[in-house]
């Protein structure tokens, strides 16, 4: 054996190793780098220097989990027998509960497309026809179909899905009372352990730096939640937590994330969400290939 060349590639590989663990030591230490210049000099740069309008208070950056994993729960049948006057099924996965009232359930029209609160009839309709309920807080009422969409709430942050619908839909019938649901529900487990996280004004300035915002906009508001990572052909929902930042500008307003840990922008919540007409669409090619499939 040649016991010089067999040194000489040993030397050679752990030399690449050395040049790989270095280099993935580098990434992970700039990753977790959060900008910790004072908080009234990026507030300067925003509303002195751009004229860019902040609200009176903005919520604090803080540790929180930097990926959290929703992976849909399976319902027992013992769980859904107390719940009262409607008829359950589930799907064959016991994943989804599709469910009618024996009679509708009213609630106050006006409150229907009240995206700050929930009536207190639409309340009351969650924690005693829906079980967990209480986990659910409300998304967007889409009144042409008459659908009330809800998103799930994990450790008291909202959780946003991308790509599909939200796992609460209630349907409402013409005189605007509820007639039925269909229900998901996530078990959420984190994958990675707590980590800072970037400020609601750093965040903005992100935005600003990467011209999501400009001179003269104004912050209408902050909030920090889970949002999906947009990734296709997986059995789980990987999520993130980003600040949504809803901003009124010359074209409207918009809602705009920022990655809390990377202090990256991700894009306009807008054009990430489901699309009606390519889920019509989708609609129309199943219905197509299954009439193919049984001629």
């Amino acid at each position: 054996m040649n016991w010089n060349r067999t040194k000489s590639i040993f030397i050679v590989t752990f030399l690449f190793l050395n040049v790989f663990l270095g280099w993935q030591l580098l990434d992970k230490y700039q990753s977790s780098q959060i900008d910790t210049r004072p908080s009234s000099t990026i507030e300067e740069t925003l509303e002195e220097e751009n004229n860019i309008a902040l609200p009176d208070e903005l919520p604090e950056g803080e540790r929180t989990p930097s990926v959290v994993v929703g992976d849909l729960e399976v319902f027992e049948e013992s769980e859904l027998e107390g719940l009262p006057s409607q008829d359950i099924r589930l799907d064959p996965s016991l994943t989804t509960i599709s469910s009618e009232l024996d009679e509708p359930f009213d609630i106050e029209p006006s409150e229907q497309d009240d995206s700050t609160s929930l009536s207190s009839e639409l309340a009351s309709f969650l924690t005693t026809y829906v079980r967990g309920g209480d986990q659910y807080t409300y998304s967007r009422f889409d009144e042409g179909n008459g659908l009330v969409y809800f998103n799930q709430v994990y450790e008291g942050k909202t959780t946003y899905l991308y790509g599909t619908d939200e796992p609460l839909v209630l349907s409402l019938n013409e005189d605007g009372e509820i007639t039925g649901y269909e229900q998901r529900r996530y078990q959420f487990e984190e994958n990675q352990g707590p980590r800072e996280m970037a400020s609601s004004l750093r965040a903005i300035e992100v935005l600003l730096n990467t011209q999501n915002i400009q001179r003269n906009d104004r912050v209408e508001d902050v909030e920090l939640g889970y949002h999906s990572f947009f990734l296709e052909d997986l059995s789980v929902e990987v999520f993130a937590p980003m600040w949504k930042i809803t901003v009124e500008n010359e074209e409207g307003t918009e809602e705009l994330l920022v990655d809390a840990t990377r202090e990256e922008a991700i894009g306009n919540v807008e054009e990430l969400a489901p699309n009606e007409e390519d889920e019509e669409d989708e609609q129309e090619n199943g219905e197509i290939e299954e009439t193919q499939a049984r001629t």
